[in-house]
Formats: C-alpha cells, sequence, structure tokens
C-alpha cells in the first residue's frame, strides 16, 4: 500500500535541466511566476534529460525543471516505478505434463553440475541465476542447441513454470533446478568448468539492512568467478542503478580477472516477446533505463 502511494505522489517529479530558463525552439521565455511547459521536442533537443533517463530513451511525462533535488527523485522514481506494475499470473502445467527431465528438487542433485552429469554429454554449459518465467532459457536453448543451459530459481512455482516451458518444446540441453544458487555454486560446481553466468534483474532488496541478501555479493561473484572458464561469460542487466553501480564497483575490487565490464546493446523487439527475460520487457515498455553488461573472464 504505501509503495502504491509513493509511486502516485511522485507521478509528476520532474528532471532538472541545466539551462530552464534559456528559450527553446518551441517555447516563448517563461515568466518567474509561469514557466513554460516543455514539449517533447523540447526533451528530444536536452541532452540532460536523455542523460538522466539513459539509454537515450526519454520519460515525456518528467518534464525539466531548475530543481537541485529533482534529479534524486527522478532516480527513486524510475527505480521504484516497477513496484506497481501487475504481473501476470502464471500458467499451471497440466497434470500429463512430465517434468522429470526437466526440473530437479536440491534433495536429487548429482555431486557435480555438469554437462556430463547433467545431460550426458560434454558441451558448454551455461548458467542462468534467477530464472523467473523462463523467457531467456527457453529462448537461448532453443537458438543454441550446441550448449546447455542449466536454470537455478529459488521459487518453487516459478522454477516449475520454467521447467514446463522446456518440457512442453521438448528441450533436449536445458533444464531447471529448484533452489538456492550461492550453496550450489559453492559446493557442486568445478572450478572452471562453466561457458557463461547469466543474472538478469535480480532482486534488488532496497533495504539497506537486506542487502546481504541479492544474488549478486562478495561470495557470489567470488564464486562464479572461480567457475568460469579463461575466456568464459558474466552478463548481468538491472533496471536499479544503485544495484548496477555497486555491482561493477564490487567486481573491480574484489574480482579484476574478470575484466572491465562491457557494455550491451539494446535490441530492438521484433515481436511482443522478442526480449531477454520479462523483466525487460516490462521495464522498456515503461520507458524504464536498463543497464546492461557482460565480463569476459581473463586469462592468469
Amino acid at each position: 500500500m504505501f509503495a502504491g502511494c509513493f509511486l502516485r505522489f511522485h507521478w509528476n517529479l520532474r528532471l532538472p535541466c541545466p539551462n530552464p530558463s534559456t528559450p527553446r525552439p518551441s517555447q516563448t521565455p517563461p515568466s518567474e511566476t509561469h514557466p513554460a511547459k516543455p514539449t517533447q521536442r523540447d526533451h528530444d533537443q536536452c541532452n540532460w534529460c536523455r542523460a538522466v533517463t539513459g539509454n537515450g530513451e526519454i520519460i515525456d511525462r518528467l518534464p525539466c525543471v531548475d530543481d537541485a533535488r529533482g534529479a534524486n527523485r527522478a532516480r527513486v522514481y524510475i527505480s521504484k516505478q516497477n513496484l506497481n506494475m501487475p504481473r501476470s499470473s502464471l500458467r499451471r502445467p497440466g497434470q500429463d505434463l512430465d517434468l522429470s527431465r526437466h526440473l530437479i528438487d536440491t534433495d536429487n542433485l548429482p555431486e557435480t553440475l555438469s554437462s556430463g552429469s547433467l545431460f550426458g554429454n560434454h558441451l558448454p554449459l551455461e548458467l542462468e541465476i534467477g530464472s523467473g518465467k523462463g523467457l531467456f532459457i527457453d529462448n537461448a536453448a532453443s537458438m543454441n542447441p550446441n550448449h546447455n543451459y542449466l536454470g537455478i530459481e529459488i521459487i518453487a512455482k516459478y522454477a516449475k513454470h520454467s521447467a514446463a516451458k522446456l518440457a512442453r518444446r521438448q528441450s533436449t540441453n536445458a533444464m531447471m533446478i529448484s533452489g538456492n544458487a550461492e550453496p550450489l555454486l559453492a559446493n557442486l560446481v568445478s572450478a572452471e568448468s562453466l561457458e557463461a553466468v547469466h543474472v538478469y534483474f535480480p532482486d534488488p532488496w532496497w533495504k539497506k539492512r537486506h542487502r546481504k541478501r541479492r544474488v549478486l555479493n562478495e561470495s557470489s561473484i567470488l564464486n562464479l568467478t572461480r567457475c568460469l572458464r579463461p575466456g568464459g561469460r558474466f552478463h548481468f542487466w538491472t533496471d536499479v542503478l544503485d544495484y548496477f553501480e555497486n555491482t561493477v564497483e564490487l567486481i573491480a575490487e574484489i574480482s579484476p580477472i574478470l575484466g572491465v565490464p562491457i557494455p550491451e546493446d539494446k535490441i530492438p523487439a521484433t515481436h511482443d516477446l522478442d526480449y531477454r527475460t520479462h523483466f525487460e520487457r516490462r521495464s522498456r515498455q515503461n520507458l524504464i533505463p536498463v543497464y546492461r553488461v557482460r565480463y569476459e573472464k581473463r586469462d592468469r
């Protein structure tokens, strides 16, 4: 309830412009008591607005004003706007759908998580932490049959939903684990055995005292670094700027072997589900900036 009130209260928050008193092509000079309201064309011509909203996307309901506090308020608004977005209900798998080849719980895991133990082959293995509704792992496994994909999802109903997607498509190179990724990565994945690790839109855990619960913390970053082969990739996307900046700084501090963050481009969507994940779809459709990077592990 509080989040909803917060968002409605901040609906008209405005972004600061460095030169608000300078007339723009579509404006008459504003007076002191009645400043002119910028148009969408004004926003498109304002580099400050473009920079604050990120990725070149303009949030036209946040007009420019000369307000030093506006920038911080706008960042909070942009980051938390998705809290009030409705989520569609999960489709229940049919009772006759066999999930035994695509869903494993933590009580039935092999001694090590590898392509050999899970898929019976030696193809490169990619790991997704926090698969959610399974859009990425389903699409990636379909487009890359020469790689194996393992998704780990801590919420059982989402792990089951993702596994059902794989089962309906009769995927032979992807499966889900229902459980907590951190101990599995620490104890069951061998060093330099992963081709890639994917973390997309993890829970930001907004409160400072809860940040130790974030998927990307000091321990998990060191573990995924250990598990990646030299040249292996780590993909990290989020729509929370604070989470993004903290993670990039932490990686630079404790795991320099991952190298420098390489920006990943936004790819235009050609249909309604042509996105990396459902969270990316929601963020882009609601004009929320998405921060995308990948790392490539260096040789020693």
